[in-house]
């Protein structure tokens, strides 16, 4: 005889894994983003947080102190290049090894694991170790929402699939990075608590999308396509620093001046026309609108072409395609300043 509770029972056992899909709940990657953006309470998502957090709880004494000792551990090990740009924008920091430690971890002890082979000394470890223990509470009181992004997840996961995004950064992953760049590329995303009087934020953090959702509040609408733009941003962004250095400057060689409407096209190429392209081949349109820019529209509708013609030929994206993108920009640029 089937019960109501067997039933039930069934049916969760039948639905797909939470951490089978693209995007995962992780436990250590809410608490990471939640105490690296206190303990630096700069920009929009430190105050965000900051302001949250002093809402609950007091910002002094112990507290503070602890805080700043975990913030300077936090930075050791990175390499800020604050203000910089490229063709691709922000010049990269190299992998963020400190905060990689708590995304991709399991349980705790795999986080101080990773801490100590990154080279973070024994006694930083054993502090970090203590300090998530001491504030576990504090922090719970903010987490607990956070159970919800587990059943939320297999929506998002869905439809990641039904709309074509698996396929297209896959097609894209081989066609932008380096041999070496993609074995060390495992794209993901963590959504993390946030306040829900704060807008959705999304960043990326190397090849880890982080989805800044009020588990409750904001998930209702996941807005996939503007995060599948942020992962298309992320795989560009994770091109090896040479790459990025000799294609910014054969850019800036041929078309100066226009890189923010060669970031915007490449972002749309990959993130908008391709999926769009695999949703629906017989419908898709590259002459169709896509940017409101005349400028950017016109030069998609060269730039997809040559895209098509050189994954189809295995060609190289830092060879043929830059090539020919700088010099088409060149051309644009040429026709929308001279009579």
């Amino acid at each position: 005889m089937v019960t109501k509770w067997s039933f039930v029972i069934l049916l969760l056992l039948c639905l797909p894994a939470q951490g089978a899909g693209i995007a995962r709940y992780s436990e250590y990657a809410d608490m990471f983003e939640l105490m690296d953006g206190i303990s630096h309470g700069k920009g929009s998502v430190g105050r965000a947080y900051k302001e949250a957090w002093e809402k609950k709880f007091p910002i002094g004494g112990e507290f503070q102190d602890d805080l700043k000792r975990f913030g300077e551990i936090r930075k050791s090990l990175l390499v800020t290049k604050e203000g910089e740009e490229d063709l691709f924008g922000a010049l990269s920091q190299g992998d963020d090894e400190f905060a990689k430690a708590f995304y991709h971890a399991k349980n705790f002890n795999q986080v101080l694991k990773h801490l100590l082979k990154i080279g973070i000394e024994n006694g930083d470890v054993r502090f970090i170790a203590s300090f998530f223990k001491k504030y576990d509470g504090q922090m719970k009181s903010f987490l607990k929402e956070s159970t919800h992004f587990s059943v939320k997840l297999l929506e998002l996961n869905k439809a990641w699939k039904y709309k074509k995004y698996d396929k297209a950064l896959k097609r894209v992953e081989p066609f932008v990075l380096s041999k070496e760049r993609r074995k060390k590329f495992k794209f993901s995303i963590r959504p993390v608590w946030w306040p829900k009087d704060q807008a959705p934020q999304i960043d990326f953090n190397g090849d880890v999308l982080i989805l800044r959702y009020h588990p409750i509040a904001h998930t209702a609408n996941w807005n996939l396509s503007v995060v599948f733009e942020k992962a298309i941003e992320a795989l560009v962004h994770y091109q090896s620093v040479e790459q990025r250095e000799n294609l910014t400057k054969g850019f800036r060689a041929k078309c100066p001046g226009r890189e923010l409407e060669f970031r915007t096209a490449l972002t749309t190429l990959f993130g908008v026309m391709l999926p769009k392209h695999y949703q629906n081949p017989k419908a898709f349109s590259a002459y169709g609108d896509y940017a409101s820019s005349h400028f950017v529209d016109l030069y998609l509708k060269l730039l997809y072409p040559l895209m098509e013609q050189e994954m189809k030929k295995k060609g190289s994206y830092a060879g043929e395609f830059m090539d020919q993108a700088a010099s088409m920009c060149r051309s644009l640029h040429r026709l929308s300043v001279i009579p």
